[in-house]
Order: C-alpha cells, then sequence, then structure tokens
C-alpha cells in the first residue's frame, strides 16, 4: 500500500469518526479548546512584547464538515490585540490569508468554505506569527493528516518562522500517521485534553 493510499484510507475512517460526536461532546470540546487557544496567545504576546510595536498576527480558519469550530476566539483575540487573518484560495492549490476585521465579514468562496471578502488587506505570510490548522488527524509529534489539497503544507513552505498549532478533538489523534516528504510537521497540537508542545510530546499543559 503507498503512503497516498493508506492516507486517504484512513481520511475515511477519521471523518466518520469525527462526525459521530454528539453535539454536546462537541460543544464542550470546543470550548476547551478556544479556551486553551486564548491562554496559549496571551502567553506568546508576553514572551514578545519587548520584541516591536507590531500587531502579533494569528492564521484562524472557518471550520466546515466537523472541523473544531474556532470562532470563539475571535472577540477574545481582538481584545488581546492580535490582528486575525483568515485564508482565501487563490488558486487550485494555493491560498494566501487576508486580514478581517470581523469573524462575520467572511463570504462563501472556494469549496464552500467561508473566506475573506475581495476587498479584504492581503497579509504576506512573513507577517504571521501564530496560524492554527485543522486537520482529519494528528500524532502528538507533530503530524497531520488534511484532506489531500496540500493547501497548507505548500503555504508553509518555507515559512519556518511561523508558529502552527493543529486543531483537533482528542479522537483524532492517532499514534502514527502516513508521511509524505511534503507534509510540515507542526509545533504545537491543541485538544480538549490540552496543549502538546510536538518537539516535546510528554509535554502537556490545561
Amino acid at each position: 500500500m503507498t503512503v497516498e493510499t493508506e492516507k486517504e484510507h484512513l481520511r475515511q475512517l477519521l471523518k466518520r469518526d469525527r462526525m459521530s460526536l454528539t453535539e454536546n461532546e462537541r460543544h464542550r470540546a470546543q470550548q476547551a479548546i478556544c479556551a486553551s487557544v486564548l491562554d496559549f496567545c496571551a502567553g506568546y504576546a508576553r514572551s514578545r512584547q519587548s520584541c516591536d510595536d507590531q500587531p502579533l498576527t494569528i492564521g484562524l480558519y472557518a471550520a466546515v464538515r466537523g472541523e473544531v469550530d474556532v470562532s470563539a476566539c475571535f472577540a477574545g483575540l481582538s481584545a488581546l490585540g492580535w490582528r486575525i487573518v483568515y485564508p482565501r484560495v487563490q488558486a487550485l492549490g494555493v491560498m494566501e490569508m487576508f486580514a478581517v476585521d470581523q469573524a462575520h465579514h467572511l463570504v462563501p468562496g472556494a469549496y464552500g468554505i467561508l473566506e475573506p471578502p475581495a476587498d479584504a488587506l492581503p497579509v504576506q505570510k512573513e507577517q504571521l506569527d501564530i496560524l492554527l490548522v485543522p486537520g482529519l488527524g494528528f500524532t502528538q509529534d507533530g503530524w497531520r493528516l488534511g484532506y489531500g489539497g496540500g493547501y497548507y503544507d505548500r503555504y508553509l513552505a518555507g515559512a519556518l518562522a511561523v508558529c502552527t498549532i493543529g486543531i483537533g478533538f482528542q479522537r483524532q489523534v492517532r499514534a502514527a500517521l502516513p508521511v509524505a516528504t511534503h507534509d510540515r510537521r507542526l509545533n504545537y497540537l491543541i485538544t480538549e485534553e490540552g496543549v502538546v508542545n510536538c518537539w516535546d510530546p510528554t509535554s502537556v499543559s490545561s
């Protein structure tokens, strides 16, 4: 079995598993995840206070197909002074980030996913501090299984300074996942059980 064949088999299993969450389970997990995101960003901001006067920038995403909904983070991040950006598909396999002032300013875009409107301000990846990355499966040491489009891997190619945080439910975490040469390893993973430093996966903070 090739890596891609194994990935596709796992995608189908993980999609069904993620959708099996009850509404109550999903709601409680998302509350815990968003609280952890805000705590992480507050700590990150404190560690960067003396660096410069530029606003810190974080990339969120509009949840689809049962992904963890992180929209509740928007108000808290804005209150902390973060500039918030969302991805917009520019071409097949290519996405870029654009600043958004309010979560409700998103409009339907490629694949029916909400994205910044046409007049949104583009933000270069060099200006990005943190990127929240959705997915179907994750490992505690930072590997991720996406939908197969490669949008995040292509966007992050060469952007080693960006702190990447995988966002998923604990049931999406696997001991191992098939990995291809183009896959980008994450820096952190946040589930309802807390924050994992993927470069030291024995360290979990709740």
